[in-house]
């Protein structure tokens, strides 16, 4: 199957069905499709948990990833909206934030979003986990996709045991409300794409009445973070503009 995103926008929320599904990837393509277009579209991943010590400093993975693979995630006046809460624990925002002494609150997040939407054209904002994740005991993710009121796009794998993982996120959306504008299935590991990876794409477009954005091949470069920008560039680009329909 061609991997293809025929209908990637902005503003979005992008979502995923689980942790380590490859939302950063995703955010990272689309953000490279929409600058094609010529948006400005700034990168927001409101809560980080897991940063990295790198060269004496703390480092947010996600935002890392999109600001060397699409270039800075937002104008230097604005920077630091982009990850409001860098929490070092890699677990559960909620948990995370708790054993630091942090106290997250829905009000900076969705300033920092408005500072970041003031300053641009767009804005692509990372979730953290699935939508379920709670930030703290009494908010969840899906809580803050609702406060900040965004077209969700879901990230989900491809193969098997995808259908109910989407399934569920698509029903736990649509319960409060929110637009799903796409899917996009994600190969997360080296087995060939097969007959499952085929029906799933199929079902979820049929069961769950979204649109099918793109179907992500597996690569372990893009994956680990290890790979160079113009590499990405590379990637990313067969992705968007493929050869083959």
């Amino acid at each position: 199957m061609t991997p293809l995103i025929k209908h990637v926008q902005a503003p979005l929320f992008i979502t995923g069905t689980d942790t380590g599904i490859g939302k950063t990837v995703v955010a990272a393509l689309i953000r490279r499709a929409l600058q094609e277009q010529g948006r400005d579209v700034a990168y927001m991943k409101p809560i980080q948990t897991g940063c990295e010590w790198r060269d004496g400093e703390w480092i947010a993975p996600d935002p890392d990833f999109v600001g060397r693979m699409t270039g800075p995630c937002a104008a230097p006046a604005v920077s630091a909206a982009v990850c409001p809460y860098a929490l070092h624990q890699p677990a559960s925002p909620h948990l995370a934030a708790a054993n630091e002494k942090v106290t997250i609150t829905p009000d900076r997040l969705c300033a920092a979003y408005r500072q970041l939407a003031a300053a641009h054209e767009s804005v692509l904002v990372e979730g953290a986990g699935g939508v379920q994740v709670p930030i703290t005991n009494d908010f969840s993710m899906r809580d803050l996709m609702v406060m900040l009121g965004l077209p969700v796009c879901i990230v989900a794998r491809a193969g098997l045991g995808t259908l109910n993982h989407t399934l569920l996120t698509i029903e736990a959306l649509r319960k409060v409300n929110l637009t799903i504008a796409g899917i996009v299935l994600v190969q997360t590991d080296p087995a060939p794409w097969g007959d499952i990876e085929t029906n799933n794409a199929a079902t979820l477009t049929q069961l769950g009445q979204v649109p099918l954005w793109a179907c992500i091949p597996h690569s372990p470069e893009i994956a680990s973070g290890r790979t160079s920008p113009a590499e990405f560039a590379t990637w990313a680009d067969a992705i968007i503009h493929p050869t083959a329909p």
